[in-house]
Order: C-alpha cells, then sequence, then structure tokens
C-alpha cells in the first residue's frame, strides 16, 4: 500500500510557495522600477525558494509511489532525498551567489537609487513573509512538546517539510533585515561597504543552514529511529502475551515520514506447542500495529535453534540418523 501523503505538508507547501511567489513578484517589480541590486538579488532568492517548494512536492508524489519488485517496501524516503537536494543545492547554491553579489558590491559600491522604494519593497516582503512563517509556527506548535525550543523541534522531526520551510523562512526575514540595514546605512553614511558586508552576512547565515539541515536531511536519508517512547510503547503491547514467545527488544527505522518498519526481537517461552506460537505471532503482530502511532510493517527476529553437538550430521548434509524417517 502506497504511503498516504500527509495532507497538511501539502497544505504547508502550497502557503510557502504562494509567500514566495508574492515575495519574487514585489522585489523584482521594484527592482525594475529602481535598479537596485539588493532588489534582484532578493528577488532572485525568493524565486529560489519557490523552487524549493516545487522540489519538495515533487518529494511527495515519489513518495505515493506503489511498492514494487525494485522498491519492496515503497519510496516513503524520497521526501528525505528531495529535501536533501533542496538544502544542498538551494541553500548551498543561495550562500554562493550572495558571497559573489556581496564581493561585486564591495568592489562596485555605487548609491541606491530610488531607495524609498527599495525600503518599501523590502519591508512589504518581510511582513509577507513575516505571516508565513508566523502559521508554520502555529503547524509546529501541534506536535511540538511543550517547552521545547523551535530548534530541537527541527532537529527531532522526521518530517522534512516543516524543518525546512521554518529554517527557510527564518533565513529569508534575517536575510531581508540585513538587506535593509545594509541599503539604508550605506545610503546614510555613503559608504557602499556597508552593503557588502550586509551580503557577506547573507551568505554566512545561508552557509550555516546549509550544513544544519543538510546534516539533519541525511540522517533522515540514512533512516532514523523513531522516538524512544515509540519503541518502549510497541515493546509493552507485544511483550503482554508471555506464553509462547516473549518479546526481549525492539529495533524500528523510518521508511517514512509517516511510516516505519519494527523488528520485534523474541525469545522462547514456556508453551512449545506450534499452534500457540503461531497465534501469539499473529496477535503480537496486531498488537504491534495498535501500539504505533503510525503505519507500520512488524517483522519478528526469531533466534535460530543451536545444532546438538551429541548428533553427528549424516553425510550429504542430511539429518542426524537418530531423525531419519524410513
Amino acid at each position: 500500500m502506497p504511503p498516504e501523503v500527509d495532507a497538511s505538508g501539502r497544505r504547508h507547501l502550497v502557503m510557502a510557495l504562494a509567500a514566495n511567489a508574492a515575495s519574487a513578484a514585489v522585489k523584482l517589480a521594484a527592482f525594475s522600477v529602481t535598479g537596485a541590486a539588493v532588489l534582484l538579488s532578493e528577488g532572485l532568492h525568493s524565486v529560489a525558494d519557490c523552487g524549493n517548494q516545487a522540489a519538495l512536492m515533487l518529494g511527495h508524489r515519489g513518495a505515493s509511489a506503489p511498492a514494487s519488485a525494485v522498491h519492496p517496501l515503497g519510496r516513503g524516503r524520497a521526501r528525505y532525498l528531495w529535501a536533501f537536494v533542496v538544502v544542498v543545492v538551494v541553500f548551498g547554491g543561495g550562500a554562493i551567489g550572495s558571497f559573489v553579489e556581496a564581493t561585486h558590491r564591495l568592489l562596485n559600491p555605487g548609491h541606491h537609487p530610488e531607495i524609498g522604494l527599495t525600503l518599501v519593497a523590502l519591508v512589504a516582503t518581510a511582513v509577507i513573509e513575516g505571516v508565513s512563517f508566523g502559521s508554520l509556527v502555529r503547524a509546529a506548535n501541534v506536535t511540538r512538546r511543550a517547552g521545547e525550543p523551535l530548534i530541537g523541534f527541527i532537529s527531532r522531526s522526521r518530517d522534512p517539510d516543516l524543518p525546512v520551510l521554518l529554517v527557510e523562512d527564518v533565513s529569508d526575514l534575517v536575510g531581508l533585515g540585513l538587506a535593509l540595514l545594509g541599503t539604508l546605512l550605506a545610503d546614510l553614511t555613503g559608504v557602499g561597504a556597508l552593503d557588502a558586508v550586509a551580503s557577506y552576512l547573507i551568505a554566512a547565515l545561508l552557509a550555516g543552514n546549509a550544513v544544519f539541515l543538510g546534516r539533519e536531511m541525511a540522517s533522515l536519508v540514512l533512516g532514523e529511529a523513531p522516538d524512544h517512547e515509540v519503541e518502549e510503547a510497541v515493546l509493552a503491547a507485544v511483550g503482554t502475551d508471555r506464553a509462547s514467545w516473549i518479546a526481549t527488544g525492539v529495533d524500528a527505522v523510518h521508511l517514512g515520514p509517516d511510516e516505519l518498519l519494527i523488528i520485534v526481537e523474541v525469545s522462547s517461552g514456556p508453551d512449545a506447542a506450534d499452534t500457540a506460537r503461531l497465534h501469539w505471532f499473529a496477535g503480537a503482530r496486531e498488537r504491534a500495529e495498535a501500539a504505533s502511532p503510525m503505519r507500520s510493517r512488524v517483522l519478528f527476529d526469531v533466534p535460530t535453534p543451536k545444532p546438538d553437538p551429541g548428533r553427528t550430521a549424516e553425510p550429504g548434509g542430511g539429518p542426524p540418523s537418530s531423525e531419519r524417517r524410513p
């Protein structure tokens, strides 16, 4: 069964895409009038953010593909892969672009034309980004633990959409603030280097975000365990019937944001009847699936019986002679 795409995640992506598209339109329209390089740089940044949301949507689409012979466990990690691509390309590329722009401004300082319209455009887009960021914070608060800092939620989350969008909006807001401050100070003092310094700071911010989110998304691609409480709940549920098998441990890994692969380690119980053991496995799987907060595939790690060293196998690999049947 293909993973069910989280409708709220899609909604967040659409809202973020709309906000970035509006920001890009305002910045590029103001640039066409003023010719201010800062507006062109910020406008291209917003266009890149739109590509960010488009890539994350591709991840949703890939994750919805059904299991196949090539991908027997489904393609839920496609969302992690596309999120990693976004981090490397958008944040890393944005950092390089901002560094190049800062160097250009440093070598070619100049007065900002139409400073009033430039500042108005930057403030207007900051308002748009602020509204988008507020909606994302409210969405994060639904699953964020009481008193948990936002950075802790981003590190703990197994869903890539909200962390990437939150970091993106923070970068946009801080970047707009730095661009606004650098533009204003450069115009008031006549020192063009101040504008370049602001761009260098934006480049450093984007590079830091790329490193931080790159590590988080790479960890998800490699496969992360769920919260420890999930494993404890599954172990408690499976271990309630100790007649045939006893659950001794649980290993779980995310196949996607809303799907788990759960491996239950078991040891033999006192009831050796085969029918009782088969019945136990069926009930244990149902209990494990019910205890998991998300869709789960449950497997059992059963110990292999050790051969009796006192018996000798027949030539050719057959069973011991005492167990042969005519």
